[in-house]
């Protein structure tokens, strides 16, 4: 019997995009047999693998805090860098329980990288939540996940468009969506939206104020004499820097980090072959950033309209009506 593969590419926040599809391939009365996700396509797809009608997930995206979510970040401004784990995971437990994904009412795969080997880890038994956490752990952002022997990062590094992991057969269908469709321009203020010569001057100001604090220390000023005192002084500036907490440079590094994943992800999607999908959707929206989750929510119905446009065309339509 044919089937109807969906294919859900990562892409952060973009991934909300990933709800507005389904919706669509629903009221088109298409109802995918198997599910691959990458990141926040791997959380979409598991959702839904698990039962939860698409208007549950859609609820749940738009009903939640996400300005509350934003506090369990901790930006790469200190030596931890890491979002708990255990607060992510939990989300994911009060969703699922404990969940096996072998037990699901579809077939669900889940990407990640496994970093001590540097492989690809598919996902497709064991603890759904778990199999979400493991495949949405940003690097710097959220923790690698620990998962049997492996420490696991956001399957965006090695596969953000899984479509090679789902076991197809000739005559089978495959939707797949790739939410990470965006121009990537230069890393300039402009595109950071940050007034950089302002940041360095207030950086200059703060070294200098602790320069003289330094400086005054009564230790310090036992160690003036001391051929070594620039180089000591030095490192605690440095020190400084490091764990100095400033909005403006966390947004920054949001921003670069963000450039660095749709740069590297677009890469492995465009040097990839898709030669047996299709349905291949691309959203483009310029506008909507990596980690804005509540901007992010006007591409859920954004998506349905796009891909209605795509299933009313008849060459689509009767490739899946024939299922």
């Amino acid at each position: 019997m044919k089937k109807v593969f969906l294919v859900l590419s990562g892409g952060g926040a973009r991934g909300f995009a990933h709800i507005g599809v389904i919706k669509s391939l629903e009221s088109h009365n298409i109802k995918p047999d198997i599910i691959s996700g990458t990141s926040m396509g791997a959380i979409v797809g598991g959702l839904y693998s698990y039962g939860y009608s698409i208007e549950k997930i859609e609820k749940i995206a738009r009903n939640f805090d996400w300005k509350e979510f934003a506090k369990f970040f901790i930006f790469p401004t200190t030596n931890k860098n890491f979002i708990e784990k255990d607060g992510v995971l939990k989300f994911f437990r009060n969703l699922t329980g404990n969940t096996k994904i072998e037990d699901l009412e579809k077939k669900f795969y889940a990407v990640a990288f496994d970093l001590k080997n540097n492989s690809e880890i598919i996902i497709d038994k064991g603890d759904l939540a778990s199999a979400m956490r493991a495949s949405m752990s940003i690097p710097i952002v959220f923790t690698p996940f620990p998962y049997e022997d492996r420490l696991l990062f956001d399957g965006g590094l090695i596969n953000p468009l899984p479509v090679d992991v789902i076991d197809y057969k000739k005559g089978d269908y495959i939707i797949a969506v790739n939410v990470l469709k965006k121009k990537v321009g230069k890393l300039s203020k402009e595109h950071l939206n940050l007034d950089l010569e302002s940041l360095i001057e207030k950086n200059e100001e703060r070294k200098e104020k602790l320069s003289k604090k330094i400086d005054s220390n009564v230790l310090m000023e036992k160690l003036k004499e001391n051929d070594n005192y620039k180089k000591i002084k030095n490192k605690l500036l440095s020190i400084y820097e490091f764990f100095e907490k400033d909005e403006e440079k966390q947004l920054s590094n949001l921003k670069i980090l963000e450039k660095i994943f749709y740069t590297n992800q677009n890469y492995i999607v465009q040097s990839r072959s898709y030669e047996n999908i299709d349905i291949f959707y691309e959203p483009i929206a310029e506008k909507v950033n990596f980690f804005d989750f509540a901007g992010s929510l006007k591409l859920i119905d954004k998506a349905e309209r796009e891909m209605d446009k795509i299933l009313e065309d008849k060459k689509a339509f009767d490739i899946i009506k024939d299922n």
